[in-house]
């Protein structure tokens, strides 16, 4: 029988409805209790098993990152994990992996017929604002049974120490037994003398699970909505979704042209930028989901205050998996690459171009090494088949028929009405009626990860004509390691640029005078990397920025200040 992935906020919305009721429960409402309650035993009793259990919840999270294997162990020229990230596997390498996920919640007694739900990042309110997390996910305690247990679907204790003994990385992701998953506000960082001081700090200023749950929620609420207040014309505020919304990202990733494209935040860098908004990849909002929940970063000219010192465990790829709000985040982000092959007719078939750098590993991952030519035969390890060969990309492509009674559907989500071909989706930029939407100019910001330790936040504003302020006008967030800059085989993996492509409307709102068709010229661009524990500003800008940033920005400190390349269109 095919699985069906239900919406993990309906199921969560209709269980607490129903336990709140002493109405009788209808159809609708009892199968959520009864879907709902499966998963989370299902999770729980794979939470008990032990470490070495292959179906263990620890054995499961473990394939993504921490525990390092082989040669990654030490070596900062490999990547420890099996994940594949920046590269054309990022979507398969991840179904498979739910996958795998999916059969081990299904070994438990009571639990055979059993799917992951997905958690549905983009469902809006009535009034057209991101919903609130799941409440399944941020609850400390659920009645299972007759008994409160403590919540499996929000937060997991290590049953084995990790040790993170990679070269020149100071034991940062090493975590202690009975270490327990945290989230944005809180920090996770406990592997030196140094980080644990901190750590301590910032939790004990973050104790209380309801205040934490709210800021979590505002956090996560801004990145999906990324608004940008501009104040020129009686424009009061436009939304640049291809830049700093994470809703518009999964919206626009949908129309990338090509697999290739799609796939990963190496190919999207790649590709040519001819109309707003630019090609984006399904990777780029699903690592700003990443770092959302994780909790390293929060707009700072929004809707909620920036935290210094969230170092939460989704916010990097060492640990991620270990947090279970990890697999209903990537269920929802395998819901958009369903949604992207039926769009664009590729439900049979995948086509990787074999001449991007997307389709080669630019670090060793597994039993692969550095340089390796990806395509849809390549071995997808650690999955093995019954007969012992490895899944590849080309087994899960027509996810309603995969082998071994592996088919599975997705249930109504919010983005439904996109899986229907149809014209490019269009830009929501608001402006005058006779606005101008082609892209004028594109500005770049390059950046090396090398230069900053973990995950971090590339930043571009402009500043119009004659004022002292600074308007953002995008970002990109960049889900890093702390090692990446002992990585000599990846150094032409360790750039990574953050592109902005800039409308004849957008200039218009930034107050720029056209004249001979040239556009730019007067409005001042900078860059900035924001990451925490940081305040290195550049030298001739330093008074500027650090006014801009008090002043306009409520205390946002980037770490790094440099002025912005142009690019030639069309941009390749």
């Amino acid at each position: 029988m095919t699985r069906v992935r239900q919406s993990l906020n309906r199921l969560s919305y209709l269980y607490y409805k129903a336990k709140e009721s002493d109405e009788a429960l209808n159809t609708e409402s009892q199968n959520a209790v009864e879907t709902l309650e499966k998963v989370v035993k299902a999770i729980h009793e794979l939470q008990k098993k032990p470490p070495g259990d292959a179906n263990s919840f620890f054995n499961l999270a473990g394939y993504h990152g921490e525990p390092f294997q082989g040669q990654g162990t030490t070596d900062p020229k490999w990547w420890g994990g099996y994940c594949h990230h920046a590269n054309v596997l990022f979507p398969t390498w991840h179904r498979m992996y739910l996958l795998r996920y999916e059969d081990a919640m299904r070994t438990v007694p009571g639990c055979e017929d059993v799917a992951l739900p997905f958690w549905d990042e983009c469902e809006l309110d009535q009034n057209k604002k991101p919903m609130p997390i799941p409440e399944v996910l941020t609850r400390e305690k659920f009645r299972l049974g007759n008994q409160d247990i403590p919540n499996p679907l929000f937060s997991y204790k290590l049953q084995k120490e990790l040790k993170h003994e990679v070269d020149g990385a100071a034991h940062r992701y090493s975590k202690p037994l009975d270490y327990q998953t945290v989230r944005y506000p809180r920090s996770g960082l406990v592997g030196n003398a140094w980080d644990r001081l901190a750590t301590r700090s910032q939790n004990s200023d973050f104790a209380h699970h309801d205040w934490c749950t709210i800021l979590l929620n505002r956090n996560v609420s801004s990145w999906l909505q990324g608004n940008i207040k501009i104040t020129r014309d009686g424009i009061k505020e436009t939304k640049i979704a291809d830049t700093t919304s994470v809703l518009g990202r999964y919206n626009y990733c949908l129309d990338a042209s090509t697999y290739t494209i799609f796939s990963n935040v190496t190919s999207q860098k790649n590709a040519p930028i001819k109309t707003h908004p630019p090609p984006t990849s399904l990777e780029s909002p699903h690592n700003a989901m990443h770092l959302a929940v994780g909790g390293f970063y929060q707009p700072g000219v929004y809707n909620a205050n920036e935290i210094a010192g969230a170092n939460g465990d989704m916010g990097d790829n060492e640990t991620a998996s270990f947090d279970p709000i990890f697999f209903f985040h990537h269920c929802f982000v395998d819901y958009v690459f369903w949604l992207w092959q039926r769009r664009h007719g590729s439900t049979t078939n995948l086509v990787i171009d074999p001449n991007d750098r997307g389709a080669v590993l630019q670090e060793g991952v597994g039993s692969m090494p550095p340089k390796t030519k990806l395509n849809m035969d390549t071995d997808l390890q650690p999955f093995k088949k019954p007969d012992q060969t490895y899944w590849k990309s080309k087994d899960l492509v027509n996810i309603e028929k995969i082998e071994g009674d592996r088919g599975y559907k997705y249930g109504p989500g919010s983005l439904d009405h996109l899986a229907s071909p149809h014209k490019p989706i269009a830009s929501p930029i608001r402006g005058p009626e006779k606005g101008d939407d082609k892209v004028k100019k594109v500005k770049k910001i390059t950046v090396n990860r090398a230069v900053h330790r973990g995950s971090f936040v590339i930043r571009m504003f402009a500043q119009p004509p004659g004022k002292m302020e600074l308007i953002e006008i995008g970002r990109e967030p960049v889900l890093s390691r702390w090692d990446v800059e002992d990585c000599d085989n990846c150094r032409d993996k360790l750039d990574v640029d953050l592109l902005v492509p800039l409308t004849g409307g957008m200039l218009d709102y930034l107050g720029e005078e056209n004249k001979d068709g040239e556009y730019g010229e007067k409005i001042t661009y900078l860059g900035a990397v924001q990451s925490y524990g940081q305040m290195d500003f550049t030298a001739n800008l330093q008074d500027m920025v650090h006014n801009a940033a008090a002043e306009n920005l409520q205390d946002i400190h980037p770490s790094a200040v440099k002025l912005v390349q142009d690019v030639d269109l069309p941009l390749r």
